[in-house]
């Protein structure tokens, strides 16, 4: 299981303007894991962190490419 944290300075910026940088991040998040081979889902817990579950043969490409993605703040095995 990775927990992907999303930058702190997302959350400076006013209400509407947060909405639309995390449905950008999500997409992008996916986009990204895709090409790395991931199919599950993407589970949002509260407002600055996201899971996912990658089968182990997969889980070095999937952290690599979620440190790709602009505004992920880490990328935590848990």
């Amino acid at each position: 299981m990775l927990h992907i944290t999303v930058s702190g300075d997302v959350y400076l910026k006013s209400r509407s303007t947060q909405v639309g940088l995390i449905n950008r991040f999500r997409a992008n998040l996916e986009r990204a894991l895709a090409t790395a081979g991931y199919e599950g889902q993407i589970k949002r817990i509260r407002t600055h962190r996201f899971v996912v579950t990658p089968d182990t043969e997969v889980l070095d490409q999937v952290r690599a490419a979620a440190l790709t993605v602009f505004g992920v703040s880490s990328v935590d095995t848990a």
